[in-house]
């Protein structure tokens, strides 16, 4: 039925939302730095905490002095925040949503994207940026966009 809404849209896009969330094994490489490792931890350590349904720090609250360890550039088709996924406060994370490319340069909207991750780096130095995407090309794109 909804292919009649959407005849040309491929049937598996359809289903995204209906599949079981399963984390992505991440390997910690040596050549990052103590305090990406730790901040990277934390993100992990949220991650599961939210898998087993024992999130506890994402509640809304937001601390007056904050200091983001982590930029998660987020595909806007993820339905659920950044914030939750890592099991983080809003003040913890920078998240930056999109649901095209990131490529700049052309003076349009994409050099927004890049100006405001810049910024953010800037401002903040948090210790690591994230790619939070459903699996497919987007983080392979995204990343061909940046190099």
């Amino acid at each position: 039925e909804v292919q009649q809404f959407v005849p040309n849209m491929p049937l598996e896009l359809h289903h995204w939302h209906t599949r079981q969330y399963t984390p992505a094994p991440v390997q910690l490489s040596p050549g990052r730095s103590p305090g990406a490792r730790q901040a990277l931890m934390r993100l992990i350590d949220g991650n599961r905490r939210f898998t087993e349904d024992c999130a506890k720090a994402y509640a809304g609250k937001v601390e007056a002095d904050a200091n983001p360890f982590a930029v998660i550039l987020a595909s806007s088709e993820i339905g659920v925040p950044a914030e939750a996924v890592f099991d983080q406060a809003p003040s913890n994370i920078i998240v930056q949503r999109t649901m095209g490319g990131i490529e700049g340069g052309d003076g349009g909207d994409t050099d927004l994207y890049i100006a405001s991750l810049e910024f953010a780096f800037l401002k903040y130095r948090p210790k690591v940026f994230v790619l939070l995407a459903s699996p497919g090309q987007l983080p392979e794109v995204a990343l061909e966009q940046l190099n």
